[in-house]
């Protein structure tokens, strides 16, 4: 019986440490300051579905804007076929704006799609991400673009 008593705190111990939650690698990531989206329909049904978002700069970081524009191909519905994201992190100062960093991502989660080639490229204040689905042997490209305002705002 001493023994258990001697053995409880540490037990408590335990069951306390193990319920307490771990952030996970997705928390670490930084927060938005935005999120936007736009809907185009095709005259076919499907759609294409733009969304657009904008992180917290982190403290200090008064002249930095970074975030991230997807493109993503779906069905009628609304199953993702295929997208296309541009990641871009921008200087800006009030008169200028300039993209210093730009990649991109693709995803083609459709039955019978698949990537073709994907890109991207920087210039001036834009980041652009092209990306080209093949689906029957019929190719379809799209491209997005992340642009800084001179105020920092990305659009």
């Amino acid at each position: 019986m001493m023994k258990w008593k001697k053995a409880l705190p540490l037990i408590l111990i335990v069951f306390i440490l193990a319920a307490v939650p771990v952030p996970s690698a997705a928390a670490k990531e930084a927060p938005t300051a935005g999120i936007t989206t736009e809907v185009e329909i095709l005259p076919n049904g499907d759609r294409i579905e733009t969304v657009l978002v904008t992180y917290e700069q982190p403290d200090g970081a008064k002249s930095t804007r970074s975030g991230q524009k997807t493109k993503s191909y779906k069905n009628s519905s609304g199953a993702v076929l295929w997208s296309v994201t541009v990641y871009g992190t921008f200087s800006y100062n009030g008169s200028s704006a300039t993209c210093t960093s730009a990649t991109r991502s693709t995803t083609c989660p459709g039955s019978g799609w698949s990537i073709v080639s994907s890109s991207a490229s920087k210039s001036g204040n834009t980041a652009t991400a092209i990306a080209t689905a093949r689906y029957n042997n019929i190719d379809y490209t799209r491209s997005v673009t992340l642009k800084c305002s001179t105020n920092g705002t990305l659009s």
